[in-house]
């Protein structure tokens, strides 16, 4: 059977055909077509869909490339350190434990500057 039949039949379909509709354009038996279709569909020159119970074979279409993403402009970096965000001054009580290789680290605290405090020192290498 000549796949080269059988594309030309599937580039003439507007919507695409059944296995039987190509069969019938190309004079082969259904079931040697839809073997061949297979094959096709297998090597990216076909592709097949469902509708309903019916399986419609078409020609298999590039798709459309990707628009290009935009990319938002590098902002040249400040010689400045961040400022941190002021830090609200509600209550919040809690600790916090940290296991650093020479044991745990319990620290307890009463509000969030305390916290903070402690943050910097961290920070700071003391």
């Amino acid at each position: 059977m000549d796949m080269q039949q059988i594309l030309n039949v599937l580039q003439a379909s507007r919507f695409g055909m059944t296995a039987k509709e190509v069969a019938k354009e190309v004079g082969e038996p259904t079931a040697e077509t839809a073997g061949v279709l297979f094959q096709m569909e297998c090597t990216g020159q076909v592709e097949k869909r469902l509708v309903g119970r019916d399986a419609v074979w078409s020609i298999k279409t590039q798709p459309k490339p990707m628009p290009k993403k935009r990319v938002a402009k590098a902002v040249p970096a400040t010689k400045e350190a961040p400022k941190p965000m002021p830090m609200p001054r509600s209550p919040l009580a809690g600790h916090l434990l940290l296991n650093l290789t020479e044991g745990p680290i319990r620290l307890g605290f009463s509000n969030l500057n305390d916290l903070q405090g402690f943050i910097n020192k961290l920070n700071e290498g003391q």
